[in-house]
């Protein structure tokens, strides 16, 4: 119960008080990173449904929803995307771009972009399946679990423990925990592989861009895998 004490303190608004916070701590057992994402994917469902109830437009509650997911985030995860975009289209020094406090158009392009797409598509799953959102709200930090698995960390921030503590045996337990997800059929699978997929090029990528995995990286991570999962699923449902 500590541990889940831990990860709720630390990646949701839902603050608890934990003795002696340690980051390691969150790295070495960084599986329990799936259960955050059932947190805020029964978020999704709970307002998605409050909101559809309303008779809000889908795509209204879509945006809606999103926002609510990132407040409840302090906009971390949306803040390490913008840090990644600026990284990503830097022609200098990458890592510096990556790390400054500075919004350029890489950071601005990234934001809206990735953001705009998950926001669309989370407005017309709730049309076709709402419990889509529920998986895709796991499966984003199973790719956050994959780039930390396969990521080499950098030198500095507080994401480096995290990178540099999770494992395969993370990873594998991560997946047991999405298992459950199975039961809303095949696209859960390949959401899955997709997922994993998206956290190791994620973690590619790094290496070449910056050196390393951060926290900003994860963070990056989890919107964008958001999006491509939200779209992919979006033309499934489609046919």
């Amino acid at each position: 119960m500590r541990i889940l004490k831990l990860f709720i303190s630390f990646f949701t608004r839902f603050y608890i008080h934990v003795d002696n916070f340690d980051l390691k701590e969150i790295g070495k057992n960084f599986h329990f990173i799936i259960v955050i994402g059932y947190i805020y994917g029964f978020l999704s469902l709970f307002f998605g449904k409050l909101f559809l109830f309303l008779k809000l437009p889908d795509i209204l509650v879509g945006v809606i929803i999103l926002f609510i997911l990132e407040y409840f985030n302090s906009f971390q995860h949306f803040d390490g995307l913008l840090d990644f975009g600026d990284g990503w289209m830097s022609f200098n020094n990458k890592i510096e771009a990556l790390k400054d406090k500075y919004i350029g158009v890489g950071a601005f392009a990234f934001g809206f972009f990735i953001t705009l797409i998950s926001a669309i598509s989370y407005g017309y799953l709730l049309a076709k399946n709402i419990f889509m959102l529920l998986v895709i709200e796991v499966l984003c930090r199973l790719g956050v679990l994959s780039c930390a698995t396969f990521g080499n960390h950098l030198k500095e921030g507080s994401g480096k423990y995290i990178v540099k503590y999770c494992n395969e045996k993370n990873l594998t337990i991560g997946l047991i925990f999405t298992l459950p997800l199975l039961i809303f059929g095949y696209y859960s699978s390949l959401g899955i592989l997709l997922s994993i997929f998206i956290g190791f090029y994620m973690s590619k990528i790094s290496r070449n861009l910056f050196g390393g995995v951060n926290g900003d990286i994860l963070g990056a991570t989890n919107e964008i895998c958001r999006a491509v999962l939200s779209l992919v699923f979006l033309i499934i449902l489609n046919f």
